[in-house]
């Protein structure tokens, strides 16, 4: 049994396939604009969102910029360029450094390390 959205799919590529084979390629084209744009969208967002967990991070640790504590056992030391894995490419950010009190040695900031590990889909395909 036919429904109206059957009838609607069919009429919509009937009337994409009547249009010239230019602007069917110039479709096509904003078609995978569209998805490109929404691609990087996505990314920025995740971007932001990496951003703001590993400040948060840094503050569980140290505890809040600007405030005095002798007790803590670890200090904001800048940032460096790394890298993490979003929307299936590697993409440049800053990432947070933490050092002991003492400055014996760097601290492993978790979030960092979970998105700067390669793709996950690599290690379920090497599996």
């Amino acid at each position: 049994m036919r429904t109206v959205d059957d009838d609607a799919d069919t009429i919509g590529e009937s009337k994409f396939d009547a249009l010239p084979e230019r602007v069917q390629e110039a479709l096509g084209e904003l078609a995978g604009a569209a998805k490109e744009g929404l691609l990087a969208l996505s990314v920025g967002v995740g971007l932001g969102v990496l951003t703001e967990l590993m400040a948060e991070e840094v503050d569980d640790v140290v505890g809040p910029k600007g405030r005095h504590d002798a007790a803590r056992g670890a200090v904001r030391h800048g940032s460096e360029d790394g890298s993490v894995t979003l929307g299936g490419r590697r993409v440049p950010v800053k990432r947070p450094r933490v050092r002991t009190a003492d400055g014996s040695e760097e601290v492993s900031m978790a979030t960092y390390a979970h998105f700067a590990d390669r793709d996950p889909l690599t290690k379920v395909v090497l599996e």
